[in-house]
């Protein structure tokens, strides 16, 4: 017999095991009030995230986002793998009718995706997500982007707000600082490096 609490840790494994599904198409994600990517410029820590779509997570992640113009901003995403930095990057072009919204492609012949900062207050947290529409349903990838390995609790419960109104469970994130306690050995994984000196 299947007790109810084997129920609720089945139902919470599937929560975190990979991108978000929720039904019906991609939700409408209204910009931030006065939304700037200059404001959004430097490093911040992806210090939570849902898994990608092969269940995967990175270690130590930094996403860095240098703006070029206002059509523009250069994204990049460092991580550590094996003892070394990784890290892959390309534009992301800026959609000029919906300013929180970049359509990145890491290379020429690559597949773009787009991402949507949903929340920030430019100093403390970010939260970004990918939508993409797969039968009938859609599937969200959330990041929330912190400029302190322990930012404001108001600073993550603000975060958390803004992901929940998507319909994504808060269950759904993982810590990638947490579980990963040599973050702190490596200095080039400090959030607010990488800003244009423009």
């Amino acid at each position: 017999m299947i007790t109810k609490g084997y129920i609720l840790l089945l139902c919470f494994i599937a929560s975190v095991c990979c991108e978000v599904t929720l039904p019906g198409p991609c939700p409408n994600i209204p910009a931030p009030a006065n939304f700037s990517w200059k404001k959004m410029e430097g490093s911040w820590y992806v210090l939570k995230e849902t898994k990608d779509e092969n269940g995967d997570l990175e270690n130590c992640p930094v996403d860095t986002y240098i703006f070029r113009d206002n059509s523009s901003v250069t994204y990049l995403n460092g991580f550590h793998l094996g003892g070394y930095t990784r890290g892959e990057g390309g534009p992301g072009l800026i959609d000029q009718s919906q300013p929180n919204k970049i359509t990145i492609k890491f290379t020429p012949t690559g597949k773009s995706f787009d991402r949507y900062v949903v929340d920030t207050d430019y100093e403390n947290y970010a939260v970004l997500i990918g939508c993409k529409e797969k039968k009938g349903n859609h599937l969200i990838h959330a990041k929330l982007l912190t400029k302190s390995q322990t930012p404001p609790a108001q600073s993550k419960l603000a975060a958390y707000l803004a992901v929940q109104n998507l319909g994504v469970p808060v269950t759904s994130l993982i810590n990638n600082y947490d579980q990963y306690s040599y973050c702190n050995g490596y200095p080039d994984s400090k959030a607010n490096r990488g800003k244009s000196q423009s």
